[in-house]
């Protein structure tokens, strides 16, 4: 095959798997012109680290669908893929809670609290509920796909049993205990970070009753970039999940017969995996759009709750 028909293939290629992410920069185009998006009100230094672990977050997940194209056959079980995204967003994490913490400065005036501040007083109510959506969601499909997979080899728990009648089971690469129970582990430490970077940005007191309402801005743009960083890298993961487990979905074994000819055995939930594609397609539509803006310093209009 000479480069004239292979370039347009991988194109096409790279249209198909990439839809949800082209997807996403369309939208953020069209709500940049509409100016649905305005930017951050937040520290510099907060803003720097949001770039740069929005980039990070962004490439390692590039990194991450081209890896298996290189990988040997003692690699194959590669869960370790999964994590990046979600680690980095930890990192980035971590680094604004620290940053809170040594910031924190005694009142210059000090300005009684009308309410009771909790973590999640400057957020906003449709980012909290996203982000738990997504890690309920995570949860839920690595119980059920890790009770669904059975061992490989290795005796790690990366496959799914194809049964083929009588002549026993094939299997197939499938989303089991092996991929989830890591990246549920990082998930649950990106959380806890989470919070207590959203406990510490609400806690904070008001250096006077002049600034209330610029802090105030502040905190709420804080949170909204915090679970932007968290809900993006979740969405990551979530949607890798589902189209790994759409991939085993579309997956056959085929069984010879002599004088008869082949059969062809599919998994039972052969006729869902195209839509869980394309959920799958649609979750990394959703999670590229939260780090174009959170890349970009914006976000979408709205009050924290």
């Amino acid at each position: 095959m000479n480069y004239v028909e292979l370039i347009p293939r991988l194109l096409l290629g790279l249209l198909f798997q990439w839809w949800g992410p082209l997807l996403a920069i369309v939208v953020f185009v069209v709500l940049i012109i509409a100016r649905r998006v305005p930017r951050f009100e937040i520290a510099p230094f907060t803003r720097r680290v949001a770039l740069l672990g929005g980039l990070a977050i962004a490439v390692s997940w590039a990194l991450m669908q081209l890896a298996p194209m290189f990988a040997s056959e003692p690699w194959r079980v590669m869960w370790w893929l999964m994590l990046p995204p979600v680690v980095i967003a930890s990192a980035a994490v971590a680094i604004i809670l620290v940053h809170i913490l040594r910031t924190r400065s005694t009142p210059e005036v000090p300005v009684t609290p009308v309410v009771r501040r909790g973590w999640l007083s400057f957020t906003r109510r449709r980012d909290s509920v996203v982000t738990a959506t997504a890690v309920g969601a995570l949860v839920a499909l690595s119980i059920a796909a890790g009770l669904a997979s059975s061992p490989d080899d290795d005796g790690l728990y990366s496959r799914i049993s194809i049964p083929v009648g009588d002549q026993g089971a094939g299997s197939s690469t499938f989303f089991g205990w092996a991929y989830s129970v890591p990246l549920l582990i990082v998930t649950a430490v990106l959380l806890v970070l989470l919070y207590l970077a959203l406990r510490s940005n609400a806690s904070r007191p008001f250096l006077r009753p002049e600034t209330v309402g610029a802090e105030t801005v502040q905190r709420r743009d804080t949170s909204v970039l915090l679970f932007a960083l968290a809900g993006a890298s979740v969405l990551i993961g979530l949607s890798d999940a589902v189209i790994m487990v759409a991939h085993a979905g579309l997956g056959s074994v085929g069984v010879g017969i002599p004088g008869v000819g082949t059969f062809m055995y599919s998994t039972g939930f052969a006729s869902l995996a195209p839509a869980l594609l394309i959920m799958g397609s649609l979750l990394q539509a959703a999670a590229a759009l939260w780090l174009l803006l959170t890349i970009s310093g914006r976000r979408f209009a709205g009050r924290a709750s």
